[in-house]
């Protein structure tokens, strides 16, 4: 795994939001507190939608959110990677164009004065879910190796290159060459930072986007994630520029990564 993305300004094509759909949000909201010390305030406060969206603070910032799902759809809990963009209606398009089906076509976030600007949300070619969020001025977050905030995101895909190719076309990035050991691959904003990674499926495993959160001490968090019902499922691990992660599914299910702070 690479070294996390950093960001310090909104950029389009990196990600700048996460959110959860899970059917215990009562549930989700206290696992998360208390692994990631997230705070919590109704969506009505921030984003004024109509249905109850809790937005996940890190510090006085909204990094997330967790959202109750609709029982009669079924839907697994998942964890959903927004991705910036400057003009989504164009985005969309050329996602569609790409192969995408869309979701949900494009939405406005609020209303007036107070507008989030607009989402959409889409299925890849590979069958990973994400969205594109278009944001007025500055206002999405941004990736940042803190406590509490994004700081990385990994697709899982039958075939790496096919995976990355439909975001390259669709976000602009760039693609590294694959690692000759397990066909990992980098992806990259025009400007040569790092965005996010492409890996191969493993066995049993769906497409999917895995977002990672940064925590000030692995180790706690992840005794804080079993304590309150979550399931360690890839012990503590060390990356290239020597920081640990780990991967965890929370109460319902939903899997998310932690990357120890600097």
């Amino acid at each position: 795994m690479a070294e996390p993305v950093v960001d310090t300004e909104r950029r389009s094509g990196a990600i700048t939001w996460a959110g959860l759909v899970t059917p215990d949000a009562a549930v989700a909201e206290e696992f998360y507190a208390a692994v990631l010390g997230w705070r919590f305030m109704s969506s009505s406060l921030l984003l004024d939608v109509p249905f109850d969206v809790r937005v996940a603070t890190a510090g006085s910032v909204p990094v997330a959110s967790i959202q109750q799902g609709i029982e009669e759809l079924e839907f697994p809990a998942v964890w959903n990677a927004y991705f910036a963009v400057d003009d989504l209606d164009d985005a969309v398009a050329r996602a569609k164009a790409n192969g995408a089906i869309v979701l949900a076509e494009p939405f406005q976030v609020g209303g007036g004065e107070e507008s989030a600007g607009s989402v959409a949300f889409l299925l890849d070619p590979n069958g990973a879910g994400f969205c594109l969020w278009q944001t007025p001025g500055d206002l999405a977050p941004v990736s940042r190796a803190e406590p509490g905030f994004i700081t990385w995101t990994v697709l899982y895909a039958d075939e790496t290159l096919a995976g990355a190719d439909f975001y390259a076309k669709t976000l602009g990035w760039q693609i590294d060459e694959p690692s000759p050991l397990d066909d990992y691959r980098l992806a990259r904003l025009p400007d040569g930072s790092r965005v996010a990674a492409v890996r191969r499926l493993q066995e049993g495993q769906l497409p999917c986007w895995r977002t990672y959160f940064c925590v000030a001490d692995l180790d706690a968090a992840l005794m804080a994630a079993v304590t309150r019902g979550g399931t360690v499922l890839t012990p503590p691990s060390r990356i290239q520029d020597g920081r640990m992660f780990a991967i965890v599914a929370d109460p319902s299910g939903a899997r998310f990564g932690m990357m120890q702070a600097d």
